[in-house]
């Protein structure tokens, strides 16, 4: 009789065959994760954004009833407000007041009103709140076409606006083409 010796462990091909299928998991649970990442992210965007109101409605009623350099004064209230601004928006990119963003980029205020807007993470959308409560994702200027509901870019923002703004649309409406 024959002893057939058969040596104990994995096959190459097993080995491999383990190995493809934890690669595979790995990169689902990766893929997860950024998404659950971005996801946290634009959260705590929007909960600083909202809470932009508070400050901005304090630097109102100190400054004779008028919103009129909420973005780049050196005030108390003002400085709260510019400082949850610059939390919001400095999560997908580096910002600083001497870019200019607190007086035109990202923030525009004037006596009657004031809107403030922060770029989510797909950098699609936009984040927007103003004087009147909207607090609301727009479409980004990156977006499509002219027209079709997507944020002006800030440089083409009207002179004067937010104090030139007609009708009964609030500032972050009326911020879409």
């Amino acid at each position: 009789m024959t002893n057939v010796y058969r040596e104990k462990g994995f096959t190459l091909i097993e080995l491999l065959v383990v190995i493809a299928i934890i690669g595979i998991l790995a990169s689902i649970v990766v893929v997860s994760l950024t998404t659950a990442q971005e996801a946290a992210e634009d959260s705590a965007i929007e909960s600083e954004m909202r809470q932009l109101a508070g400050p901005a409605q304090m630097y109102y009623s100190n400054n004779n009833r008028s919103f009129d350099g909420l973005c780049t004064a050196d005030d108390t209230h003002a400085d709260e407000f510019q400082s949850l601004l610059a939390q919001a928006a400095g999560r997908f990119g580096d910002i600083s007041d001497d870019d200019g963003v607190f007086d035109g980029e990202l923030c525009r205020d004037g006596e009657r009103g004031w809107v403030a807007v922060a770029e989510m993470s797909d950098a699609e959308e936009m984040f927007c709140s103003d004087n009147d409560g909207q607090n609301m994702r727009i479409p980004g200027d990156g977006g499509g076409e002219e027209g079709e509901g997507h944020a002006r870019p800030a440089n083409e923002w009207a002179d004067g606006w937010p104090d030139s703004w007609t009708g009964d649309e609030s500032p972050c409406q009326q911020l879409l083409e």
